[in-house]
């Protein structure tokens, strides 16, 4: 490689110093047979690309390839980023890496068993402690390259703004130990789409955009970064979308995919009452999620994969979700036998009920869909929203249930009921019930 300067042997890392006056990053060299042809070839691309830089090392990769094929809309910095991760060697601020200390890089981040301390030290710098601002950088890059937008709404600022403060809990800074908890209790697949976009960047050696995920975000409560929070805390039951790759398969890597759910239920547009709430549910058998919005700037999450149903005894499986999402994330409750749904049994409560607490339930919506009560506080309900998480065949077996339901009404209406019902319905009723009104033939006048 045409060293002049020789090298300083480091334990696990080897600086060399060539004839470019670059540092150059050299890791303990590992066989060139411990590659693929296909590992090789990548780092062979790598470095052509890098041939058009600035001071051009032979053998090496540098560091603007990196930010070329990493950079998406606002998520400035992360190649950079990266890079340094690879090195591992922090001491050194070198724009360039060997091949083979790419490759063995490489493979370790391809191979990863814990996203969360990987990412919580690249997006940190090394450092064991993350402020509110770099966990903004990193929450938003998630978000970003998970759903591939170009930039954020209001509406999903404050969604992300909730994750924030649901990992810092009223601190400003929070530990990688701390955070790596907290990832677990609550988005234990907060990385899985930022680490399957870089492989997929880096293994196609391209920068070229996808098609932008998610839902229009001005029209429904399920905004498109709600849609991926969501798709990072709740059961794969749910969700159904791709995860991380853990390996290097032969085909070309795919795209992570946010979930695709069905509207069942806007109140908005459908109206707020129990019945319409019954009506555009029932029959659906796929696990859906009920997004409640209330006076003052609450936003509750029902997840539940039992078909919903009226029912004197609580019911639904151990996958059944209770989640505050704002003004902050929190998962309230899990568990089963927590949702409670009556309006036609006298002599019980009224109402749809959410928790394992019969007598003080998480949430409490009275039968007319008027208030509602949440952790015993009263409130207005603002909105409801109902997405079915299911298959697209469970959806159509619903649509084909209501037509038949519809059909099944339009012939009820057509049977011909006795007497003269169309011309006087109250004396057909009579007659009905054996009761003579026809005055004449009684012998009046």
């Amino acid at each position: 490689m045409g060293n002049s300067g020789g090298k300083s042997q480091g334990k696990g890392c080897n600086i060399s110093k060539h004839s470019s006056d670059s540092k150059v990053i050299d890791r303990t060299e590992a066989p060139r047979n411990e590659f693929s042809n296909k590992d090789l070839g990548l780092a062979e691309q790598l470095e052509e690309r890098s041939r058009s830089c600035s001071g051009y090392v032979t053998g090496c990769i540098c560091q603007s390839v990196f930010q070329d094929i990493l950079e998406y809309g606002n998520t400035t910095g992360m190649g950079r980023l990266l890079f340094h991760k690879l090195t591992a060697d922090r001491t050194t601020q070198s724009e360039w890496l060997k091949k083979e200390a790419f490759l063995q890089g490489f493979s370790h981040l391809r191979s990863l068993g814990n996203l969360s301390e990987y990412y919580f030290s690249m997006f940190t710098d090394e450092k064991n402690s993350c402020t509110r601002d770099n966990l903004g950088t990193m929450m938003e890059t998630c978000f970003i390259v998970s759903s591939q937008i170009d930039e954020t709404s209001d509406a999903e600022k404050r969604v992300l703004s909730s994750l924030i403060d649901s990992a810092l809990n009223g601190n400003g800074a929070i530990a990688m130990s701390e955070f790596c908890a907290w990832e677990a209790a609550n988005c234990p697949r907060l990385f899985n789409g930022l680490h399957c976009w870089i492989v997929s960047r880096i293994t196609e050696c391209s920068s070229v955009s996808v098609p932008k995920q998610g839902i229009h975000q001005d029209d429904y409560l399920l905004n498109t970064s709600l849609l991926w929070l969501l798709s990072t805390t709740l059961s794969s039951v749910f969700t159904n979308q791709q995860t991380a790759s853990q390996s290097y398969p032969e085909e070309k890597l795919s795209v992570y995919q946010l979930p695709v759910w069905s509207l069942l239920y806007d109140s908005n547009h459908q109206g707020l009452s129990m019945n319409r709430f019954e009506h555009h549910l029932f029959h659906y058998k796929g696990p859906t999620l009920m997004l409640i919005s209330m006076s003052p700037n609450i936003l509750l999450g029902v997840v539940t994969e039992e078909e919903w149903r009226e029912s004197t005894q609580r019911w639904g499986s151990m996958n059944t979700s209770v989640i505050k999402i704002l003004p902050k994330l929190e998962i309230l409750e899990r568990g089963s036998n927590m949702i409670y749904l009556n309006q036609k049994t006298r002599g019980l409560p009224y109402g749809l009920h959410v928790g394992s607490n019969v007598k003080n339930p998480v949430i409490a919506i009275d039968k007319d869909m008027e208030s509602v009560k949440f952790n015993q506080v009263s409130g207005t309900l603002v909105e409801i929203e109902v997405w079915g998480c299911g298959t697209e065949q469970e959806r159509q077996q619903q649509q084909e249930q209501k037509r038949w339901e519809v059909q099944q009404a339009e012939q009820q209406r057509k049977v011909k009921l006795p007497g003269q019902w169309d011309d006087n319905p109250d004396k057909a009723l009579l007659e009905i019930a054996g009761i003579n009104v026809n005055h004449s033939e009684r012998g009046d006048t």
